[in-house]
């Protein structure tokens, strides 16, 4: 398992893990805008389309038809110990290497005791183990074959809404298993400090001059402002 480092800016997410002081991973969380960081977030969004994922309004549940094929794959299948979980994962995901495999096992099963501890009951913990092996098959599968392999795997994830309880664990499971998050919240700092309000899971960007997004904020208006050639080829080769 990797240790979240410490950093202020979202540059660091752009240093490979060799140059990096220790071995570790960056959480960071981007609540406020400024001109200065624009163009350091948008070499984020493509290090993130090149070796990571991009993600749009957060997180959201898996569909009807991914858990019927969970249920196709394993069944009723549910375990809390790393030795069951492995087991899973090894029919679930066969790409992943056994290091991979190992490591997304242990730190799965680290949640599970977490929230077992806050006392959540076993159909909840089974729910939220569901939950996280479709979106790992679903959301994540091409990122996680790259999991602690520098440079590493950078999660870029919009969440206008903010996040969910269950995929912010989702984001400390593979944050811990060997890829970086950005965080962007337009909407501010408040939805994911009611999930965490001491910051212990990332790291909040103080930008110096930052002020809130603007209103009209989103994946779509970022890209265009950046990239106007590849927004506009899909709407002219619909024309044809």
């Amino acid at each position: 398992m990797y240790e979240k480092g410490r950093a202020s800016s979202p540059k660091a997410l752009l240093t490979p893990l060799k140059r990096r002081e220790s071995a570790c991973v960056y959480f960071l969380r981007l609540a406020a805008w400024s001109q200065a960081v624009e163009d350091t977030v948008w070499q984020c969004h493509e290090a993130a389309r090149a070796n990571g994922v991009v993600l749009d309004r957060g997180i959201p549940n898996p569909e009807n038809a991914h858990l019927t094929y969970y249920r196709e794959i394993l069944g009723d299948a549910y375990a809390e110990d790393a030795p069951g979980i492995s087991a899973h994962l090894a029919r679930w995901m066969p790409a992943l290497n056994p290091a991979q495999r190992e490591e997304l096992a242990t730190g799965l099963s680290g949640l599970l005791r977490e929230q077992k501890g806050q006392g959540k009951t076993q159909g909840a913990l089974k729910n939220l183990y569901i939950k996280i092996l479709c979106w790992l098959y679903y959301r994540f599968r091409a990122l996680a074959a790259s999991l602690g392999v520098d440079p590493l795997p950078l999660i870029f994830c919009v969440a206008e809404e903010g996040l969910s309880a269950h995929a912010l664990l989702l984001l400390r499971l593979l944050s811990g298993v060997g890829a970086d998050v950005l965080l962007l919240e337009p909407r501010g700092d408040g939805a994911y400090l009611s999930l965490d309000p001491e910051s212990r899971w990332s790291d909040l960007c103080e930008i110096p001059g930052a002020a809130p997004f603007a209103g009209d904020f989103s994946l779509k208006t970022f890209r265009r402002r950046h990239a106007p050639a590849q927004t506009a080829q899909p709407r002219a080769a619909a024309t044809q």
